[in-house]
């Protein structure tokens, strides 16, 4: 069964290729992906969320500032999704070895069913 999911970098988030693999990844995993890009306004964020109605958002941050920014916004998305639509931030790492190790973590815990 294949399910949408919505990737967007929060405002102070990581930069573009960590998303670029975070997306082939989920892609890999039978997920359709729309990916926001990186920095993306929480309005634009609300606004695909309320056109696509994903089945998961994956909020991409890095740094402890950004995991708050990320926590604090996937508060703001709860309204504009459907009640079992899964929230997820995932904390983007700057060292690509160890991002890759990251991106194929979160894939196993998502088929898995624990993201």
């Amino acid at each position: 069964m294949s399910s949408h999911a919505l990737l967007a970098g929060a405002p102070a988030g990581p930069e573009a290729w960590q998303l670029l693999h975070l997306q082939l990844t989920l892609e890999e995993t039978g997920h359709q992906v729309t990916n926001l890009g990186a920095h993306v306004p929480e309005e634009l964020v609300a606004h695909a969320c309320r056109t696509h109605q994903p089945d998961l958002v994956l909020l991409a941050c890095s740094g402890r500032h950004a995991q708050h920014e990320a926590t604090r916004l996937s508060g703001i998305l709860r309204p504009h999704l459907p009640p079992d639509t899964r929230v997820v931030t995932w904390l983007a790492v700057d060292d690509r070895v160890r991002a890759k190790h990251h991106a194929d973590d979160l894939a196993a815990r998502l088929r898995a069913g624990a993201g």
